[in-house]
């Protein structure tokens, strides 16, 4: 989950490189979009916000259809993808939340689990006073204790 947080330099290229963005046809979503803004190594284009220069182990970015109910219990992992559904509307974010889905799990209990991590992580951010009305989901559960 948010692991990474960019100067406010960067943030506001993000934003403006993300207003004349083209839609990506098929899958990208986010990742797309961020490749194309931080390029690996020492490749530059015009639009390039920065430039990726690391590799995260193995416990970030861990696939939530993949996470182990005791492991993540005993917070062995750093961060959360929240991958797959393209079609759908089941991320922690969108109106299908609570269903059975790729891009969390098939397991009820973790699901929620999960998703409360999600909804946990999304309220601790703190946006810009000029752009607090973006900080709200489709969730239904969104405000529920978890």
């Amino acid at each position: 989950m948010f692991i990474l947080e960019p100067s406010s330099s960067k943030f506001q290229k993000l934003r403006q490189l993300l207003k004349k963005a083209q839609p990506n046809l098929g899958f990208g979503g986010i990742q797309y979009f961020l490749n194309h803004a931080f390029p690996a190594g020492s490749v530059h284009h015009a639009d390039s916000v920065g430039c990726w220069k690391g590799e995260f182990s193995d416990e970030f970015n861990k696939f939530t259809r993949d996470v182990d109910d005791r492991k993540l219990n005993a917070n062995q992992y750093a961060s959360l993808h929240y991958s797959g559904d393209w079609g759908g509307q089941r991320k922690p974010w969108m109106s299908g939340c609570l269903e059975s889905s790729d891009s969390v799990t098939h397991e009820a209990t973790l699901q929620k689990k999960l998703l409360g991590i999600w909804i946990d992580a999304f309220h601790s951010v703190s946006a810009p006073s000029d752009m607090s009305d973006l900080l709200h989901t489709d969730c239904p559960a969104e405000f529920d204790d978890f």
